[in-house]
């Protein structure tokens, strides 16, 4: 059989012409490869035409001063450098804002960003004061892949509304004075709902200091829940498999009225409407004291426990109210460890 064969300068020429195809290939794509930081306001006036202007992967930085917020519309990590976001009237496809101003709202196509070192400033946000940011950070639902790291959120009505997706990365983050309306809007730092259209999976909310003193008045009316009045709450979790809560400072000061603050809620049914069951939660080592509740896992929507299957409970300081019971935890090295079968009971 005749087999075919290349002579040494054949064999050269072969190899030159295939490294020149690649070099060319290079040569016309290197935008495609390469992840470019985008400065404001050196290299633009707004957040949102640096936004506009990145590709997915960027980096954009933001210096000192008071910002508007911005639609975040494809991957990108923002990071602020003495940047404090502000309330800002609507523009399209931002600053984001309308009669509750948020900051920065992030499309489904932003799956994969991340928001680290912004001060978000909502103080005096108010039934009469809608000038202020309201919510910090609002995604899509759908919205995946989020690294929410290192931020301040001051007052508004709630710091992360969301996730509403997968995989957030939710730490080292401070939430310090959120409020509430009259009308019962507010009362968060972090609120995660599926409202049935999960379970969420894979979020880890960590390290985060969270504070909150409930105003005069009487909101019962706006409890999260309805075995206890909780108008404000921490961490609220619905419709969650796998999260991982663990290694939060949460303070929420009651008020004269007996409107009582929660550290962390865990439920399938809110005042918001009803979520899938939660499963095989990992909620440990937070302290709560600082709150009347400093955990409470609900009876699921039917009545059950299945809102603790497969969870892991251990070591989380102040009251916890979980499936109707409650119990005192001021000591990790005593009665602080609640693992739960399949069907939420306690083994």
């Amino acid at each position: 059989m005749n087999k075919l064969r290349y002579s040494p300068i054949s064999m050269s020429k072969l190899v030159l012409s295939v490294l020149a195809v690649a070099l060319a290939v290079f040569a016309v794509t290197p935008a495609s490869f390469a992840q470019a930081t985008r400065r404001v306001p050196q290299d633009f006036p707004t957040i949102q035409l640096a936004v506009n202007s990145a590709n997915s992967g960027d980096t954009i930085r933001v210096g000192p001063g008071r910002w508007c917020g911005a639609r975040i519309t494809k991957p990108l990590n923002l990071v602020g450098e003495g940047a404090t976001i502000m309330g800002c009237p609507a523009g399209v496809p931002g600053p984001v804002g309308n009669i509750v101003r948020r900051g920065f709202f992030l499309n489904v196509a932003a799956s994969g960003s991340s928001i680290r070192n912004f001060i978000f400033d909502g103080k005096g946000v108010s039934d009469t004061n809608s000038d202020p940011i309201s919510l910090g950070i609002q995604p899509q639902f759908g919205t995946n892949n989020v690294v929410v790291d290192s931020n301040t959120f001051l007052g508004g009505l709630g710091g992360i509304q969301g996730p509403y997706g997968n995989d957030w990365l939710v730490t080292h983050n401070v939430f310090d004075g959120f409020t509430i309306l009259s009308d019962g809007s507010g009362g968060f730092g972090i609120l995660s709902e599926d409202f049935q259209g999960g379970p969420f999976t894979g979020n880890v909310y960590i390290h985060n200091v969270i504070m909150a003193v409930i105003p005069p008045g009487s909101f019962s009316f706006a409890s999260y829940i309805t075995e206890v009045d909780v108008p404000f709450v921490g961490i609220a979790v619905a419709g969650h498999n796998g999260a991982i809560i663990a290694h939060n400072k949460i303070a929420i000061t009651s008020n004269a009225s007996g409107d009582a603050g929660a550290g962390i809620v865990a439920t399938d049914s809110s005042a918001d409407g009803l979520s899938s069951t939660d499963s095989n939660l990992v909620i440990t080592d937070n302290d709560g004291r600082g709150s009347q509740y400093g955990l409470i896992i609900t009876k699921d929507q039917f009545g059950g426990t299945a809102n603790t299957a497969g969870a892991t409970i251990r070591g989380n300081f102040g009251v916890n109210l979980i499936n109707g019971s409650t119990s005192n935890i001021n000591n990790r090295s005593r009665h602080t460890l609640l693992t739960r079968d399949s069907s939420g009971v306690c083994q």
